[in-house]
């Protein structure tokens, strides 16, 4: 719960509400409001969003891409240095369905596709023609790879089926609370219809589910905390966004981005992740913007 104004600018404002509700015991709720938001399912993986994905995941695009080097030579998944974001027609799609609904964690879910009838795909912004966007070719089980190869298998098959998956629907509630003549609000999101996150759980936040209130309900007020804040500076980037914004500002390749930031680690530039120049990448910036 957090007052509806959010953030005081000004400290007085922020003391004299919390003067207000100090000793509070209760508060009553307002109003109650529900709406339900679609999420809609994500584009096939090409090189940039899948490194984004398995960095999310634990995965330094770097070792991504040696993982996908070798799943695509033994056969697992796709061609994996590409831009495109759109499945060619000519690709069967229900028979690549077919094909991983081997693996039993994909069966019950491959079965529900299958049963649609047509499949339709989502499409990305990138649509070339030298390659397929990646996706699984041959069927794979935790005992067929090794645990980081599985790994990254797991999520291009799981995203391939969540391509071609139903939007989910999230439901968001709204709380209105008075408290002393305070105004406060309480918010919650649950996944109202699971749609594609039933297959391609990655990212998704954990429901958080408030109480059942009615308008005019009592309830308790368990006190107010009042904190002091300085805004803070952006977030600092981690690998796969790094290899997102690259991208945008088209540094270097999808075949070379990621080595390019390997490099950067080995030769100590940059430390951590979230990414961190060192002193010795800040000392290197300033005699290049001296002397070069």
């Amino acid at each position: 719960i957090s007052h509806a104004k959010g953030r005081f600018w000004k400290a007085e404002e922020a003391e004299e509400a919390f003067a207000a509700v100090k000793g509070a015991t209760e508060g009553t709720v307002r109003a109650v409001t529900r709406k339900s938001r679609t999420s809609k399912p994500p584009a096939p993986f090409n090189t940039t969003s899948l490194q984004a994905a398995a960095a999310a995941e634990g995965l330094a695009p770097g070792r991504t891409m040696r993982l996908a080097e070798s799943l695509y030579m033994d056969g697992y998944i796709s061609y994996p240095r590409v831009d495109n974001t759109v499945y060619p027609s000519s690709l069967d799609l229900a028979e690549v369905v077919r094909t991983i609904a081997g693996n039993p964690a994909y069966a019950p879910y491959c079965k529900e596709l299958l049963a649609k009838g047509t499949l339709t795909a989502t499409r990305g912004k990138k649509e070339t023609t030298d390659h397929p966007p990646i996706y699984p070719t041959a069927k794979a089980t935790p005992d067929d790879l090794p645990p980081a190869e599985y790994k990254l298998y797991n999520l291009v098959a799981r995203r391939f089926l969540a391509t071609l998956s139903n939007p989910a629907v999230v439901e968001g509630t709204k709380v209105s609370l008075d408290v002393a003549g305070e105004p406060f609000v309480a918010k919650g999101d649950v996944l109202a219809v699971p749609g594609f996150r039933a297959i391609y759980p990655y990212g998704l936040k954990k429901d958080e589910t408030l109480p059942a209130l009615a308008e005019g309900a009592t309830i308790a007020f368990n006190g107010a905390t009042c904190a002091k804040k300085q805004t803070e500076p952006p977030a600092r980037y981690s690998q796969g966004k790094l290899i997102q914004e690259m991208e945008k500002l088209g540094l270097g390749t999808k075949s070379t981005r990621h080595a390019i930031i390997e490099r950067l680690y080995q030769v100590k530039y940059i430390q951590n992740d979230p990414i961190e120049p060192s002193q010795l990448g800040m000392a290197v910036v300033d005699a290049l913007d001296k002397f070069a």
